[in-house]
């Protein structure tokens, strides 16, 4: 409190205020409340620090009445006393196999789900955690608030339970090493660190966004998996803000401090506000993060000391020693961001935890270009692994081109089986394609793409023997790294795209653990006709007009009738289903339905198929009405089985937008614009996060610049870009062009009605709806961009009346909320409840 009132918490002033606490403890009832009037003399803060430390003194002589050890080992994160195992015990349906480990709030057991077959982690709650009733209701109303949270990099409470006299927080079983074990006392290298504290950095937003406070951020807390991945665990004890707050400005919080022994957190770890017992908000966790950051890059706690009272001095009024004294290679700009972040004046810190993560994200871009830099001088240590490559689509020798499948097709095998690879960048089937049939430079095309090697093939067939002539070139030098001649029969195709995958990871010298090398040599299908079709129906995809997608379909089909278990094409048809029914080619409830049914096929044959689970995605974050959460665990986890699969990225981006969190959308349609930088529909996605922060001549900007790869609004909301622009006649002469190539595209019409609406023709907009009503016919399928058009025209009522009308039928394929076009019935009630029934968050 002092500090918010512009007075520093230095030595000298803490030393005062434990003297005058020490002597007010001498005294009782009127005599304290007189000295205290007398020794403050009206410094009103002064008085607060001195009762606050009153009451601290008061709650740790308590403590005193149990041996004081029990409770310092608590509050430095250390272990309570055995308790009664639970090892082969029966809870619920979790059968409990061994204990993982223990702290303050009770201890942790890997136990396994015998109603799932996983393994799960469960903490059962110490008895001075839930020591009466409603601290036990609180920790389990607030673990299950927790519960919602559904993000990549943090730990998922699968339920809360109560049973046998037991309250139990059940969490996702994480394999990997606690970051304090990595750490070490030894500071680790700042790519690392940053890589690592920007994962953590993102868990916490997405925490703070839901309005809740981990308490308790330490590297005790942080588990990295073995590709890299970093879990935040323990949010089954944060703390939910209480309704109607900000989390990101002075929101308050309970005490942690109103009982004794309710010490939440970890004292090294612990913000000034937390060792006070003051409120807290989500700065608290800023400072513990910047505690942990420092810790990462210096291999050393800025606060520990010999006791826990002089830790708790050290993080009340001493400054951490620079980082440079323990690494003079930190950047200056990293070294500012932590002292901010340490700042023991909260008002001094970020007051947002994606301010902070801002700031970390352009030290580690910059740290990166810097890296390329010194790379494409050749001033890198030689043996490091090349981390990303473009396979391009191999020459057909053959005259005739129904070989053309094969040179399609076994690049794009060996791009799927790579994409699965979590430390290799591999560029998507589509933006290679665009180099097919030409003569190319390796090292041209390489930085072009912006990758490391470009391998390039050519392929001919006679009769049942098949040569394949491959070359990997090093894009730096164009020097070959690696080439090879195979002949082989038709036949043992299959056998050969896994040999030359296995052959490429190895000469990019990547090192693969026995589940990745497992993932290379997997197979989707023996069958080669069945493959030759699928790899037709991939052709058409990338156009994505009403007569490709059912060209696609029938192909796919077609590989299914010759190879019944074949995954990969039952998530080509969920895909190509969700085209149609997105875009209005046939209804939204049908397009729906059948992308579930294809996708839920393709997972029951391989559960560990990316493309599988980002369709089915798809069906929960892309159809009316929404299902995010159910969504994005599906998206993501396509992204972990497959990190370049740029269409996974593409997706998560998009839901993201559809949420409203436009500056994650941005980073994710960055990540694929990175890996598919061709595709037009990656490039102007690009624009939306920009426009719907009415950014509009930034958003024109970027789908100018999209146009040059592709057709020109393939998009629901790019119409609106020009409209808010005021380019009429622009707009009008691009639907034209894309009308020739797109004929009778409910797109391109109801974009048309869109700017007739704007302009004030009212006739000619009104001309249009009719002409998508009878395009709609009863499935209703055009009723939400007809609600645009009333929209656009002010007919607030019409508007609404249609988007109801689509909402009871599904026929809303999808929907953003922040779009401009709302705004004339932004404020409407009825327009706030089509939104919540939608399922979009507030």
């Amino acid at each position: 409190q002092s500090n918010q009132q512009g007075r520093a918490m230095t030595p000298k002033r803490w030393k005062q205020i434990d003297e005058l606490a020490q002597a007010a403890l001498e005294r009782g009832g009127d005599e304290r409340a007189a000295f205290l009037d007398e020794a403050c003399a009206g410094d009103d803060s002064l008085r607060h620090e001195v009762e606050s430390q009153i009451v601290y003194q008061q709650q740790a002589s308590k403590f005193l009445e149990e041996p004081a050890f029990k409770h310092a080992a608590e509050l430095m994160g250390d272990s309570q006393p055995e308790a009664e195992s639970m090892e082969g015990r029966i809870i619920s349906h979790y059968s409990i196999l061994r204990k993982l480990g223990a702290g303050g709030m009770g201890e942790v057991y890997l136990a396994q789900d015998t109603t799932l077959s996983r393994k799960v982690a469960i903490k059962f709650l110490s008895q001075n955690s839930v020591a009466d009733e409603q601290a036990r209701k609180r920790l389990v109303r607030e673990a299950r608030a927790a519960a919602a949270l559904d993000h990549s990099h943090i730990c998922a409470v699968y339920e809360v339970g109560e049973e046998a006299g037991y309250s139990f927080i059940v969490m996702q079983y994480v394999e990997g090493e606690t970051l304090a074990s990595r750490i070490e006392c030894q500071p680790i290298e700042i790519r690392e660190a940053l890589e690592i504290a920007v994962q953590i950095a993102s868990a916490l937003a997405e925490a703070h966004s839901h309005r809740i406070i981990h308490r308790d951020v330490k590297p005790q807390n942080v588990m990295l998996t073995a590709s890299g991945q970093v879990k935040v665990l323990d949010f089954g004890l944060a703390r939910v803000v209480r309704e109607g707050s900000l989390i990101d400005s002075i929101s308050e919080t309970e005490s942690i401090l109103t009982m004794p022994g309710s010490v939440i957190g970890t004292v090294p770890y612990m913000s000034p506000e937390q060792v006070r017992g003051e409120s807290l908000d989500a700065r608290s966790d800023i400072f513990s993060f910047g505690a942990v950051l420092y810790e990462m890059l210096s291999g050393r706690n800025p606060f520990e000391a010999e006791s826990v009272g002089a830790t708790m001095a050290s993080i009340l009024t001493k400054e951490p020693a620079p980082l440079a004294r323990y690494a003079s290679d930190v950047p200056d700009e990293l070294q500012r961001i932590v002292r901010k972040a340490l700042s023991k004046d909260k008002e001094g810190r970020y007051q947002g935890i994606k301010d902070l993560l801002i700031d970390l994200r352009e030290v580690k871009q910059e740290l990166e270009f810097e890296a390329k830099r010194e790379r494409s001088i050749g001033q890198e240590v030689r043996g490091s692994p090349l981390d990303s490559v473009a396979i391009l689509p191999f020459f057909n020798a053959n005259v005739d081109p129904s070989s053309d499948y094969l040179a399609d097709g076994i690049p794009e095998s060996i791009i799927n089986n790579l994409s699965q690879l979590p430390g290799l960048k591999v560029m998507s089937r589509n933006s290679v394609l665009r180099f097919k049939g030409q003569q190319t430079d390796a090292q041209e095309v390489g930085q072009k793409l912006g990758v490391r090697a470009v391998l390039t093939g050519s392929i001919a067939q006679r009769g049942e023997n098949l040569a394949i002539s491959i070359e990997l070139v090093d894009v730096r030098d164009n020097r070959q790294i690696w080439g090879q001649q195979h002949t082989r029969k038709l036949a043992d195709v299959f056998a050969l795209q896994e040999e030359i995958a296995m052959d490429i990871s190895e000469k990019l010298r990547l090192k693969l653990t026995g589940a990745e090398i497992q993932q290379l040599a997997k197979r989707p299908t023996e069958n080669l006709k069945a493959f030759q079709y699928y790899v037709q129906g991939r052709s058409h995809a990338p156009r994505s007009t009403r007569e490709d997608m059912l060209t696609a379909i029938r192909h796919y089909e077609k590989a299914i009738e010759e190879d019944r278990d074949y995954a990969l094409a039952y998530a080509g048809l969920a895909e190509a289903y969700a085209v149609l029914g997105l875009r209005g080619h046939i209804a939204p409830s049908e397009g729906r339905r059948k992308t579930e049914e294809k996708a839920r096929k393709a997972l029951a044959l391989d559960e560990n198929l990316a493309e599988a689970h980002a369709a089915l995605g798809l069906v929960y974050t892309a159809f009316v009405p929404f299902d995010f959460s159910r969504g994005d665990r599906e998206v993501r986890r396509a992204i972990e089985l497959s990190p370049s699969l740029a269409l996974a990225h593409f997706y998560l981006g998009s839901s993201l937008l559809r949420q409203g969190h436009l500056d994650e959308s941005l980073e994710e349609q960055l990540k694929a614009r990175e890996l598919d930088p061709f595709t037009s529909l990656n490039a102007r996605q690009v624009a939306a996060p920009y426009f719907f922060k009415r950014d509009y001549a930034r958003a024109i900007e970027l789908l100018r610049q999209a146009n040059l790869l592709g057709p020109a609004l393939s998009t629901t909301w790019e119409i609106g870009v020009y409209i808010q622009n005021r380019l009429f006649n622009e707009a009008l002469a691009e639907l034209e062009k894309a009308k020739r190539e797109r004929e009778r595209d409910p797109i391109l019409i109801y974009g048309t009605g869109m700017v007739y609406a704007a302009q004030g023709k009212r006739a000619k907009a009104l001309q249009i709806i009719k002409e998508l009503e009878a395009m709609s016919g009863a499935s209703l399928s055009q009723a939400h961009w007809i609600a645009k058009i009333y929209a656009t025209l002010n007919e607030r009522d019409l508007a609404l009346r249609w988007l109801e009308r689509g909402l009871a039928e599904g026929a809303i394929g999808t929907f953003y909320k922040d779009e401009p076009v709302w705004d004339p019935i932004r404020s409407e009630p009825h327009f706030a409840d089509l939104v919540r029934r939608m399922g979009v968050p507030a």
